[in-house]
């Protein structure tokens, strides 16, 4: 019987993006006023770019000890995320690693 695996057709049209310290780091340095906590150490996102969509579906911001930030904690960095969520995804989709952003 043959099973139809739809995450897996589903996946590149949904890319999961991971931000690592580094680059984080980086995109502060190139964005006065960031409101980006220092403790903010890694930020996976997730993407819906189903028919050219470039839709945030979900993000998950978090500290080096894997502790989760709670997004209405930190309500000045919303458009420096949102500036750094959108240039992973651009960098994804041009086939770079998003470390290089």
């Amino acid at each position: 019987m043959h099973h139809h695996n739809t995450i897996i057709d589903l996946y590149p049209e949904t890319p999961i993006l991971t931000i690592t310290l580094d680059t984080i780091e980086a995109f502060k340095s190139r964005w006065p006023c960031h409101g980006i906590p220092d403790d903010v150490d890694l930020v996976v996102c997730v993407f819906d770019t189903t028919g050219g969509k470039r839709d945030l579906v979900d993000y998950e911001v978090s500290r080096a000890d894997d502790s989760v930030i709670d997004p209405d904690t930190m309500p000045d960095a919303g458009r420096a995320l949102s500036a750094m969520m959108d240039e992973a995804l651009m960098l994804h989709q041009r086939g770079n690693h998003v470390t290089s952003l």
